[in-house]
């Protein structure tokens, strides 16, 4: 279908990348699915023209789609936060508009650019908001486009002078000057599908880092996950709540996102509604983590960000490392070699996970020993790469 849209059609075809993203792809977050989606595009737009985009001699600009404080814009204002050179200019562009991102933006004394002006709460995709950001971007040196590839491979025929920086996972989108992300691999650079990866490790900025650790007798009760609801909304993930509740009295299963999905579960599974807890779309999420005795992963990608703040809580978490599956605290384990810890929290088989649910709500000197293991680990890891690395990574490309 997408094959047969004329390409001139080029705000339906933006819209819907955008759409089958949002609807479908987020739904089976890995790195095939999102190898063989975004390919789609690549190959729809590929062109043999060849493009020069012409550069100013200094500055660096930004590109997110959506102005919120989330999981991949935390880093970004973080090595932005270390920038010492306060001559430099920098800029982030988006597709809508948000007071407190702007406000964010001034505090750093970083410039702001809505690409569709004063659209408050919307993100309209559209080629002329892509048209403008390709012009804005000729008067920088470096362009940057942080995180997802949505529209990406449409972009990039229009523009010779982008970096990509992905947070999450790496498809094939060629051509490109530069390629930045994260990796346990501790080389400098990590090919993947034929692309050259600059490793480097921004961190996060995390609240819980100055612990207030909820007492045990209001941690026993409840367990979670943090994340977007779709991540969950699988029949196998809710096969095993079913059996932790059902296994354990006197516990709560809660979780965040934006709207309720549990209904449908409690009712095919027979669990009882009043054990599941949907607390909504959380502005302070790290303060709920730190009442969990232990957090669950997902079945396909686990938490982001909101792992490394459970860790600095003593928040054990646990899941099943079964095929494809990636999250933030595997790769965080992995890289600091902490294999027998890696077996034990996120085992292959389902019994073993069952085992150590026991294990964490009925010992809290167990979950307590695992919880400090987790802390050290993270604090140990809070040394990362700053601004300075990254630049250099930039001017490197050029």
């Amino acid at each position: 279908y997408i094959q047969n849209i004329p390409k001139e059609n080029i705000d339906l075809l933006l819209n819907l990348e955008n759409a089958l993203y949002i609807h479908y792809i987020k739904n089976f977050d890995n790195q095939s699915s999102y190898n063989q989606f975004f390919d789609i595009f690549v190959q729809k737009y590929k062109s043999k023209k060849q493009i020069k985009t012409s550069i100013a001699d200094n500055g660096i600009l930004f590109f997110v789609h959506v102005p919120r404080f989330l999981a991949h814009t935390n880093p970004l204002f973080k090595i932005l936060s270390e920038n010492s050179d306060k001559n430099m200019k920098i800029t982030i562009a988006s597709l809508s508009y948000n007071r407190d991102f702007k406000l964010k933006c001034d505090e750093l004394g970083v410039n702001f650019i809505n690409l569709n002006h004063n659209c408050e709460n919307n993100n309209p995709i559209s080629l002329s908001a892509y048209l403008r950001l390709n012009e804005i971007s000729k008067n920088y040196k470096h362009f940057i486009w942080q995180c997802l590839p949505v529209n990406l491979s449409f972009f990039s025929q229009l523009n010779s002078n982008i970096s990509w920086w992905s947070l999450k996972f790496h498809p094939n989108i060629p051509n490109l000057k530069s390629y930045i992300g994260t990796f346990t691999d501790k080389d400098p650079i990590v090919k993947i599908n034929d692309n050259n990866w600059n490793n480097y490790f921004s961190g996060f900025s995390l609240k819980n880092i100055n612990l207030h650790q909820a007492h045990w007798n209001i941690r026993k009760k409840y367990f979670g996950s943090f994340c977007r609801e779709e991540l969950i909304d699988k029949r196998e993930f809710w096969e095993i709540i079913s059996k932790i509740l059902k296994d354990n009295d006197n516990i709560i299963y809660c979780y965040t996102g934006r709207k309720s999905i549990h209904e449908k579960w409690t009712k095919r599974l027979s669990i009882d509604e009043k054990k599941i807890k949907h607390l909504g779309w959380l502005s302070d999420p790290e303060k709920f983590i730190s009442q969990m005795a232990f957090l669950i992963e997902g079945r396909e990608l686990g938490h982001g960000m909101l792992a490394y703040e459970a860790m600095l809580a003593k928040v054990p978490i646990i899941g099943i490392d079964c095929k494809d599956f990636y999250g933030a605290f595997k790769n965080r384990l992995i890289f600091d070699n902490k294999i027998n810890l890696k077996k034990t929290l996120l085992p292959n088989l389902e019994i073993e996970l069952l085992i150590q649910v026991k294990k964490l709500l009925n010992d809290q000197e167990y979950n307590n020993k695992i919880g400090t293991e987790l802390r050290t680990l993270i604090i140990n890891s809070q040394t990362s790469d700053n601004f300075d690395k990254f630049f250099k990574i930039l001017e490197k490309s050029s």
